[in-house]
């Protein structure tokens, strides 16, 4: 080591180069130094660069110490081709030669030589290039790019003991080329310059990269209108749809020969990833006409026409729905006989103005307008909190328009708005009366109009006397017309928001496929002749996929030798698709679902398994003003495990809630008490009402500022082992009643009756409606209403079968498994990966939450997750429920859990 002078071996070097001149070494440290056209041309040609078409290829070095390196580089290039597309590209190399030093001596683990220095010299060569295209048509945009990129970088390592050793061989390699492409020739040298010169062998590294992509957007302006009667809304939007697809791939390959006492030593290592994705997305800027109907369209009563005492109630509900229609009415008349000369005569000089004449009608106008503003704006709780309702006004008018508690004072609108919700609850209560009297002994029809209020089902009952049924339906209705008030006016900010600021809105779907394959083997080739072995060499030298079963034939054939290293291959493939609704600042609304998938193989060199695993993810989210919903399924599956040790796939179904805003004791009801009140209790209900009860105090004391609630189920060994052993036909009939009594009404439960002529609820009932018609005089509209039942009843079947089978899915993918006699990886992901789909397809119609748009109204967990829940946990046998909900939330800057 001592007698090494890295600097003197430069020096050699660059002495056999002409026309290189000024450098000068000096004390490890060359100065800048600069070489002439043709001198760079002759030093590149002798490395193995073909430089004849290239210019200004090296660029100043101002020190050279520790890394000594010649570097050559050229300027990015553009040659335009016409007005939409270019090429362009940039190519460069260096030189670099290095004294391995012990903190970098893991770079050449490949290699080890007592007592001896390593020097690598490395040569190196860049290549880019890329293309790009953009067509602008009428309406219609087209573009496209396409990159390449090529790294190719060789390194001779050897051991040296002193400078003259390495000065000749550095004297030799600049004379002529390795080579590279030839394996009998490189084997001669290799072997040929290991005793005079110590070489160690060559590192060929490779780094590819490609990508493609076009783009092609249409923009377009039209005008739509719904014609159903729950959504009738007319839009016009001037959008631009938009396609992408585009595909990667890149690789790193990388090949170390040694020499050997027969033939070559050859250890290589490949990772290549591809993508390819692909998405399709429609953005818009949009003016709604219409839209503050459709909280109103969605609470209102039902459609049909209703007789008798239903109609009554429904006409009551329409009448007292909007405070303003009955709140204002009699405005005029108080101006004229609440408030004296004299008031007025204040009122004139709080407005500055002075003049009273004709200020009554003036003003009254536009308090008129300015109060029907605020009772748009504002929930109010009229019935259960008159008194509060007329303050919170007060408050919002003094705070919102130019009323100051002086103004309001004169015109005595406390009093106005107190009296009339009086006079309103009065009025209510009477009729409420009335329409009870009539009712007593039959309130089911009374429940058509109610159908918006779930309690009303369990709460209106025919054997209550005609006082409770009288207080029963006034509870009822006060909460149908709060809930109702409440949703409209939270909508209606949305909407005064839509007018200030455009709609935005998102609908987009995408794709992406990765596949990734790693490999590293190390074997040794016993004839360099051979053509097998050369045409090995040379697949290897351009990266192509390793063929296991090439290799072990050569193996046997006795042309290589000592074969060992593995093999790996990867896929994962993820779809969403989803909507995004912006009206500007915090009320934004947005819903999506995702799917992922993943797969992963491994062998050894023989071909023996040594990994396999698979996962796949549903997500279901989706997000109202400052309110998220998540409901997820996870399945994560080692399957070697499974035919070694028998170990059970993990899976894990969550839920959660989280209000960024305030939650409020109702809402954490909607999420819970479902949960809590089915046929197999899924929390504990004891546990939920205490919480609850917790929760209220925390409410009434205002100091929330988040919440979110959080059910998580995880299956063990014991519960995949229950429901393996569980009877499919009895999952299968468990789920057909759960999703036929959850989310089909009883006239279409009696319709499928009738039409399959089969009483019982069950499997063969559902298969008997589907082969059923109805006549051909039926209206087209029965017709139509038919079909849509069959179809309802075809996924009824489809997924109640799915679900029955769902664990078998683990088991059948193990068999399969078992039984495949292959020693190629991607053969195992396709299997996995097939698995993966069935159990996606299985559990994607169960995994849901409230859309972006009914979860202004509700956060109940939707039927079919509770569907999947209860069949759960009457097959997993469990003493405990199945579900423990955490509950957290921020409280004066702190999170704390209940």
């Amino acid at each position: 080591m001592t007698d090494l002078d890295i600097n003197k071996a430069l020096g050699k070097l660059v002495e056999k180069v002409d026309q290189v001149e000024g450098i000068v070494v000096e004390q490890g440290t060359a100065k800048a130094w600069q070489a002439l056209d043709k001198g760079a041309k002759k030093l590149l040609s002798k490395i193995g660069v073909d430089a004849a078409e290239l210019k200004n290829l090296f660029a100043f070095i101002d020190q050279v110490s520790a890394d000594p390196s010649l570097t050559l580089d050229l300027e990015e290039w553009q040659v335009p081709l016409g007005s939409a597309l270019s090429v362009k590209g940039r190519v460069g190399g260096h030189l670099i030669i290095d004294i391995v030093l012990p903190s970098d001596a893991e770079q050449y683990s490949d290699f080890k030589q007592a007592n001896m220095a390593t020097v690598a010299i490395d040569q190196q060569l860049q290549i880019e290039s890329g293309v790009s295209i953009n067509l602008p048509v009428k309406l219609l945009n087209i573009s496209s790019n396409a990159e390449g990129h090529l790294k190719w970088q060789v390194k001779v390592v050897c051991a040296v003991a002193h400078d003259q050793k390495l000065i000749r061989f550095l004297g030799q390699l600049a004379k002529e080329a390795l080579p590279l492409f030839s394996l009998e020739s490189l084997s001669n040298v290799i072997n040929a310059q290991y005793s005079s010169h110590a070489i160690q062998g060559v590192v060929i590294q490779q780094n590819r990269a490609l990508s493609a992509s076009a783009t092609a957007t249409l923009g377009h302006i039209w005008s739509v209108s719904g014609n159903n009667n729950l959504l009738d809304v007319k839009v016009n939007a001037s959008a631009g749809a938009s396609f992408k697809a585009s595909y990667a791939f890149s690789g790193d390959f990388k090949l170390v020969i040694k020499p050997a006492d027969i033939g070559v030593q050859i250890k290589l290592y490949q990772l290549t990833n591809s993508t390819k994705q692909a998405g399709l997305s429609l953005d818009a800027l949009i003016e709604l006409h219409g839209l503050d109907k459709v909280a109103e369209t969605y609470l209102a009563a039902p459609l049909e026409k209703l007789e008798g005492e239903a109609a009554q109630l429904q006409t009551l509900l329409e009448r007292y729905k909007e405070p303003g229609t009955w709140l204002l009415q009699n405005i005029d008349e108080h101006f004229a006989q609440a408030i004296s000369n004299e008031d007025w005569k204040d009122i004139a000089l709080l407005l500055a103005d002075g003049d009273s004449e004709g200020l009554a009608s003036q003003l009254g106008e536009t308090v008129k307008d300015k109060l029907e503003l605020a009772l748009t704006t504002q929930p109010l709780e009229w019935l259960s909190k008159p008194d509060e309702t007329s303050q919170k006004i007060s408050d919002y008018l003094q705070q919102n328009t130019f009323l100051t508690p002086a103004l309001s004072k004169r015109l005595k609108l406390d009093d106005l708005l107190t009296k009339n919700c009086i006079k309103a609850k009065q009025k209510l209560v009477k009729e409420i009366a009335a329409i009870a009297d009539k009712s007593q002994g039959n309130v089911a029809p009374l429940l058509a109009p109610l159908k918006q209020l779930k309690q009303a089902k369990t709460e209106l009952k025919d054997h209550l006397n005609k006082q409770q049924l009288a207080s029963t339906l006034n509870d009822c209705v006060t909460r149908w017309l709060e809930q109702y008030n409440k949703a409209r006016t939270t909508f209606s900010q949305a909407i005064k928001k839509a007018g200030e600021l455009q709609l935005g809105l998102s609908v987009y779907g995408s794709s992406r496929k990765d596949n990734g394959e790693q490999a590293m083997l190390s074997f040794k080739l016993i004839d360099a002749s051979a053509t097998e072995c050369q045409d090995l060499y040379q697949d290897l030298l351009l990266g192509k996929p390793i063929n296991l079963d090439s290799l072990q034939l050569m193996e046997r054939d006795g042309q290589l030798s000592d074969l060992s290293g593995w093999l790996v291959s990867s896929s994962k493939i993820k779809k969403e698709i989803g909507l995004k609704l912006n009206l500007g600042d915090n009320f934004q609304f947005s819903q999506q679902s995702l799917i992922e998938k993943v797969a992963r193989a491994k062998v050894d060199h023989t071909g023996q398994l040594l990994e396999l695993t698979g996962e796949s993810v549903i997500r279901h989210q989706s997000k109202t003003l400052k309110e998220s919903r998540t409901a997820e399924f996870v399945s994560a599956f080692d399957v070697l495990a499974a035919l070694k040790f028998g170990a059970s796939p993990n899976i894990g179904i969550g839920l959660s809630f989280e209000d960024k805003g305030v939650m409020t004791p109702k809402e954490m009801e909607q999420f819970l008490a479902p949960l809590s009140n089915t046929s197999f209790p899924l929390i504990d209900q004891t546990s939920y009402l205490l919480a609850l009860q917790q929760f209220n105090l925390l409410y009434q004391s205002q100091s929330l500022s988040r919440s979110i609630i959080e059910c998580q189920l995880n299956l063990d060994a014991n519960d995949i082992h229950a429901l393996a052993a569980a009877n499919e036909t009895d999952i299968e009939a468990s789920a057909i009643e759960l999703l036929c009594n959850m989310t089909l009404s009883v006239n279409e439960r009696g319709q499928i009756a009738h039409e399959s002529k089969i009483a019982e609820q069950s499997k063969a009932q559902l298969n008997a409606f589907l082969d059923a018609s109805l006549t051909s005089s039926a209206p087209s509209s029965a017709q139509s209403s038919f079909k849509q039942l069959q179809q309802r009843v075809k996924d009824i079947l489809a997924n109640a079968h799915r679900l029955s089978t769902f664990i078998g899915i683990y088991r059948k993918l193990s068999k399969q498994i078992e039984n495949l006699q292959t020693n190629d990886t991607k053969a195992y992901i396709k299997l996995v990966n097939q698995a993966n789909d069935e159990l996606v397809a299985t559990m994607k119609s169960f995994i849901k939450v409230q859309g972006w748009f009914s979860g202004l109204f509700s956060e109940a967990i939707p039927k079919s997750t509770i569907i999947l829940l209860i069949v759960l946990a009457k097959y997993l046998g469990r003493d405990e429920p199945l579900l423990t909900p955490v509950i957290s939330y921020d409280s004066n800057g702190k999170t704390q859990v209940l």
